[in-house]
């Protein structure tokens, strides 16, 4: 059910996002900038459904299957501390703060949630990719 609506999400966000944003004041009517907006914002949807989809596999007994501290502590790295830090930067409102943040702040909450369920199996986090 929480992949149905992610991808209605994504898509939707795609399809009505453009009309909306390209009025906000950090686009500046430039439709690469809607672009990367919504792509962050596809991003944080991202970053909360990997945290749903742990937690429902950690319901099911399968909480780690498919699920690598590397790749989580990468995507930490990748988003909010390189495109998101940019975004931040660019913006004279404030609005992909909150964007950013929210990245941020799902994706370290799911690389410690592996972390944490990886070492309390025995498996060294490091070793598992």
């Amino acid at each position: 059910m929480m992949f149905l609506l992610g991808i209605l999400f994504s898509f939707g966000i795609m399809i009505i996002g453009p009309s909306y944003f390209i009025e906000l004041p950090q686009v500046d009517h430039d439709t690469f900038n809607v672009g990367k907006v919504i792509a962050l914002i596809q991003n944080m949807v991202m970053s909360i459904l990997f945290l749903v989809q742990f937690y429902q596999r950690k319901n099911e007994g399968t909480s780690i299957a498919g699920q690598s501290f590397i790749i989580a502590f990468t995507k930490w790295i990748g988003t909010p501390l390189t495109v998101g830090l940019l975004a931040i930067l660019t913006d004279p409102t404030g609005f992909m703060i909150v964007i950013v943040g929210l990245i941020f702040i799902c994706d370290t909450w799911y690389m410690l949630a592996i972390y944490n369920e990886l070492k309390s199996q025995g498996i060294n986090p490091l070793k598992r990719l």
